[in-house]
């Protein structure tokens, strides 16, 4: 469930909102692939702190992509073509 909610936290924060999230199971090979659709609006903290000369977004954000890493065995993110939308994808193996 965390990597779930990671994925859908960083499309809500960073990419406009929530459009759609799916998982499916594949017990043969006891892995679970979750995807989320976001908007698309690739709105990053990080940057907006850095630039704003403020450091202390840093310290509340930027973990969500290394725990997804961190529990996945394949993880990324592409543009959907003609959308702008942003779809997220994780392995997890269990």
């Amino acid at each position: 469930m965390l990597g779930a909610s990671e994925l859908a936290a960083n499309a809500d924060l960073h990419g406009g909102g929530v459009l759609a999230v799916t998982a499916r199971r594949d017990t043969r090979r006891r892995r679970l692939l979750i995807s989320v659709r976001d908007a698309g609006a690739l709105y990053c903290p990080a940057a907006a702190a850095s630039a704003a000369g403020d450091g202390c977004e840093l310290a509340e954000h930027g973990r969500g992509l290394d725990i997804i890493h961190a529990l996945s065995d394949a993880s990324g993110w592409d543009r959907i073509d003609g959308t702008g939308e942003t779809l997220a994808c994780a392995r997890l193996r269990w």
